[in-house]
């Protein structure tokens, strides 16, 4: 019994490790997206052709948030935006877990994100 549980805790410390690490998107599709802001050592891309009857999931996505405050930005925002750092792509989300920005700077550049306070 114990040989199992060992096992477990063992396949479930190797599933956590892996979950830490930040992967570039596979297929990105950089041709279908522009130059929205431009940063020190970054890029964040905006889709050219955004279809306005597309329907998108009511969930809120989780970024990098200061300490004390949960931020979040939409299904629109991860399918419709892309951040180009050292040659590769990633989506929005990402790109805040990289340190690249924050959800402020995100909501002035005129990107959708919000933040509230822990209780």
């Amino acid at each position: 019994m114990k040989r199992i549980l060992s096992f477990f805790i063992a396949a479930i410390a190797l599933l956590l490790v892996g979950c830490t690490k930040i992967l570039p998107l596979d297929n990105p599709e950089p041709e279908l997206f522009s130059t929205f802001h431009e940063g020190d050592d970054f890029t964040i891309l905006k889709r050219i052709d955004i279809d306005p009857n597309q329907i998108y999931y009511c969930i809120g996505l989780i970024i990098n948030s200061p300490k004390g405050y949960t931020c979040l930005v939409g299904e629109y925002e991860r399918l419709n935006y892309l951040v180009l750092f050292e040659d590769e792509y990633y989506d929005i989300i990402n790109g805040s877990y990289l340190n690249l920005y924050t959800a402020n700077e995100l909501i002035d550049w005129g990107i959708n994100a919000g933040c509230h306070l822990d209780e």
